[in-house]
């Protein structure tokens, strides 16, 4: 194994020989440094992290939720915000704020984005690094905020465009699937009713409304047999009511009749039969106030169950004089 030795007496000697050569080169870049540090003005730069979450919606899985299987999706995520942070939209409202027209124009787009935006991922995580240079501090302050500000509106303008979108496209299939699913039902129920086909639902269901039909007919002749007992017993109230009055006036009738003689004989009429008679027939005459409540429409003036008293004193009595 070789060894190498320095000597560092030779070393301190070449030094010294060439010591105005290296004091040269040393202060020409020291005043190269100066003067570029006087030409060039100072540069401020702000820096912000935003943090760029998935989106979650209908078509995310349950794996794209796991750190291991959207590592891709989440570069691609901060790629693509980090195009909408230096659009036009965003930047060009920054460069109207913060820079001063030069000969009646603003700073050129593509010239300030390149010189004055820089974006990159943090760490490999999910949080973009925005910086932002300008000429003074309070100047790169305000362009990140105003960058910040403009992102985040861009970023709220395109979700709602994007919801109205979906929610369109939503309402139109729904209609359309309506219609289908209209159209399918109608084929179905021809081709069952074709083949004779019904289902255990259907089938359920009729026979659930057979059932009801039923229990409502059952209510309602259990009503009327109700209504008709009812009815059948006024009747047979009033006609008991009835009864007992013809019995009572049959009864009457009866002991009247008893009452009279059944034959008359020259022997047993007493000398003043007209008397009798015309006593007997005003005892037998019935009240006009009872005639015209029991029989209102009878031609007669006699109630039909009195037995006149004229009559039955012409069959009754002979026709012979009797002598005093």
């Amino acid at each position: 194994m070789n060894e190498q030795e320095i000597d560092l007496l030779e070393l301190w000697q070449v030094l010294n020989n060439n010591k105005r050569k290296i004091a040269y080169i040393t202060g020409g870049f020291i005043a190269l440094s100066c003067a570029y540090l006087i030409i060039v003005p100072p540069t401020y730069q702000s820096t912000s992290l935003l943090r760029i979450k998935q989106d979650k919606g209908l078509s995310d899985s349950i794996l794209s939720q796991m750190p291991l299987g959207n590592t891709q999706m989440t570069q691609q995520k901060m790629n693509t915000n980090a195009e909408i942070l230096k659009s036009r939209n965003v930047v060009i409202p920054v460069i109207k704020a913060t820079e001063e027209l030069k000969d009646g124009k603003y700073p050129d787009y593509d010239a300030y984005v390149k010189s004055h935006i820089t974006t990159k991922p943090f760490k490999n995580t999910e949080i973009l690094q925005l910086d932002v240079t300008g000429g003074t501090p309070e100047k790169a302050q305000e362009a990140n905020r105003l960058l910040v500000r403009g992102f985040l509106a861009r970023l709220a303008d395109l979700s709602h465009e994007e919801s109205g979108n979906t929610r369109k496209f939503l309402e139109n299939r729904v209609v359309s699937a309506k219609t289908e699913l209209g159209h399918a039902e109608d084929k179905l129920k021809a081709y069952q009713v074709a083949h004779k086909i019904y289902s255990t639902d259907d089938q359920m269901k009729g026979l659930a409304d057979q059932i009801s039909t039923l229990d409502k007919a059952k209510a309602q002749n259990q009503l009327d047999l109700e209504t008709a007992q009812a009815a059948l017993s006024s009747i047979n109230g009033q006609l008991a009511g009835a009864g007992a009055a013809i019995a009572d006036n049959s009864t009457r009738l009866a002991s009247f009749s008893s009452s009279l003689p059944r034959q008359a004989t020259p022997g047993n009429i007493p000398i003043s039969i007209r008397r009798c008679r015309k006593s007997t027939s005003r005892s037998l005459k019935p009240s006009r106030t009872w005639k015209k409540k029991s029989q209102p429409s009878s031609p007669s003036r006699r109630h039909p169950a009195t037995p006149s008293s004229r009559n039955f004193l012409r069959t009754n009595l002979p026709t012979k004089p009797l002598s005093p």
